[in-house]
């Protein structure tokens, strides 16, 4: 007759604090308190019921893990309870003192991409011509190279632009600089949204209150990009101007409040939604 019974975690025999594994023939050496909860193997399905050792009859109270636990049939694993892996992850949401949540470095980056597409192209028509006559004396040395023609050779410091016609580029640069400031700064300072921004779903907003920034506000926040450009004339500090750009563009992602540079001079935050009225 066949007097193994099933393997698991029972009362032990010998101390009734702890629990002990029986392997289906023979008690083994493995013990443990039974107010030590435990994920530990056992074979028992987790609708069984409470176990005693083979030829021990429980007694009151056993059966159930004493403890600040929640009562446990022996032979069932106790796990703990799973933390919300989606919080985990996600964290706290970053949002402004008054409850809009900061818009994502990917939205900011989305955007910025449409405002540059869209605005390079009213600068294409409006300064394209007076670009294409600064540039015609370059195109020119070009053409020229290229058929083996003797040719002087630009002043290495200048390099390209030596071969510019000066006039004619500084009209160019004007009228995109120009065009690039009412751009963004009546279109956030107005409205608070430009169409790049609209297209994304979020909006600038000054950091100490809601709405529309003001125009006054969108100019200092515009003025940085003013300062490199005008760096970007001079052949060896525009390198730096640059730098500066691209310290910019990255700086929300390290920022608590997720600014660039030209936020934190115009004191303005970009967030999630149309702007409040």
């Amino acid at each position: 007759m066949d007097n193994s019974a099933t393997p698991g975690w029972y009362d032990d025999p010998d101390d009734v604090t702890r629990l002990r594994y029986f392997d289906g023939l023979v008690w083994t050496e493995r013990t443990m308190a039974k107010t030590v909860r435990t994920g530990v193997d056992s074979l028992v399905p987790p609708s069984a019921p409470a176990q005693t050792a083979p030829g021990h009859a429980l007694g009151a109270g056993e059966g159930v893990a004493p403890g600040p636990y929640p009562a446990q049939t022996y032979g069932q694993p106790a796990y703990p309870q799973q933390p919300d892996t989606q919080q985990a992850w996600t964290g706290p949401v970053a949002r402004t003192a008054d409850g809009d949540e900061y818009a994502s470095y990917l939205q900011r980056v989305g955007a910025y991409l449409l405002d540059g597409l869209l605005n390079g192209l009213i600068v294409a028509v409006v300064a394209g011509y007076p670009m294409w006559r600064a540039m015609q004396p370059y195109v020119d040395f070009i053409e020229r190279t290229l058929d083996g023609e003797t040719v002087d050779q630009p002043n290495p410091l200048l390099g390209v632009w030596g071969m510019v016609d000066p006039v004619w580029y500084a009209v160019a640069f004007a009228l995109s600089l120009i065009i690039g400031t009412l751009y963004h700064v009546l279109f956030i300072g107005l409205r608070g949204q430009t169409p790049g921004k609209m297209a994304l779903g979020i909006s600038v907003r000054r950091a100490d209150r809601p709405g529309a920034p003001g125009v006054a506000t969108a100019i200092k926040r515009y003025l940085l990009v003013i300062v490199t450009g005008v760096l970007g004339l001079i052949p060896v500090v525009g390198s730096l101007g640059g730098l500066v750009t691209i310290i910019d563009l990255l700086f929300p992602l390290w920022d608590q409040k997720r600014q660039a540079l030209h936020d934190k001079i115009g004191g303005t935050v970009v967030v999630k939604g149309a702007p409040r009225r």
